[in-house]
């Protein structure tokens, strides 16, 4: 990816390497200073931050919050940085994103800003794969909420779920890189009285947890049965209650 940015009397080239990056890995670059002018040349920096896109639009000062930081020394033309992402970071979505930011103002709104496409963690995509491959579920959203990615996801067209609206799935890594996950399914319960049927709205909750060396072999590869195994386990009282 790379970026321009022209601030009087001064030219940032800001290139990054890659085109989008997971949870867990790192984001790094150069950053290319050309000074057009005369003037003392004041320290540029690159920041990492995440931004409220409604507020980014409307160049607001409470766009962005900074989540880190990298600043050039004196007379410096060409910086390289670098960002450690953590397994929690912020996802790109819907209403806010990642963003780099580079220049000298004090204000971010006023520096360059380059939009990051941040996704979940490798193992995250992974489960969220055999949900989508092995049980057919569609995703519709995702946004990153308190460590967690939370994703809104709609059942297949299958009998034994037809009373299920959809299923909201929080996953996150915890230190140990356990996968937590915490399903959330939306239920519709018809209930018949002696003048009519009454549709009601039900909630359902599981918990689990997948420690690293069940879903991942030494050589790396992934356990997709042990994905399988939980996504099953937690669909099962859904199904029984669907069918009694």
């Amino acid at each position: 990816m790379r970026g321009v940015f022209f601030q009087k009397p001064r030219e940032f080239v800001l290139e990054v390497e890659g085109e989008s990056w997971r949870q867990g890995e790192q984001i790094r670059g150069t950053l290319t200073i050309r000074d057009h002018g005369a003037s003392a040349p004041a320290p540029a920096r690159v920041l990492l931050a995440e931004g409220a896109l409604k507020k980014v639009r409307e160049r607001s000062p409470e766009a962005f919050e900074v989540l880190a930081s990298a600043v050039t020394k004196p007379g410096e033309t060409v910086f390289s940085w670098s960002f450690p992402l953590a397994r929690d970071f912020p996802i790109t979505e819907n209403t806010s994103s990642p963003f780099l930011l580079y220049g000298t103002s004090e204000a971010p709104p006023e520096l360059g800003q380059l939009q990051l496409n941040i996704r979940p963690h490798e193992v995250i995509e992974q489960f969220l794969d055999t949900l989508r491959v092995h049980f057919r579920f569609v995703q519709k959203s995702r946004r990153s909420s308190k460590g967690w990615v939370d994703v809104r996801l709609s059942p297949p067209d299958a009998r034994n779920l037809g009373m299920l609206e959809y299923l909201v799935l929080g996953l996150r890594l915890d230190e140990s890189e356990a996968l937590e996950l915490r399903y959330q399914f939306q239920l519709k319960k018809i209930e018949a009285t002696a003048a009519a049927f009454d549709v009601k709205k039900l909630r359902k909750i599981a918990e689990s947890r997948i420690e690293s060396h069940e879903y991942r072999l030494p050589s790396g590869r992934f356990q997709h049965e042990r994905f399988e195994a939980d996504i099953r386990k937690a669909l099962d009282p859904i199904e029984s209650r669907l069918l009694h």
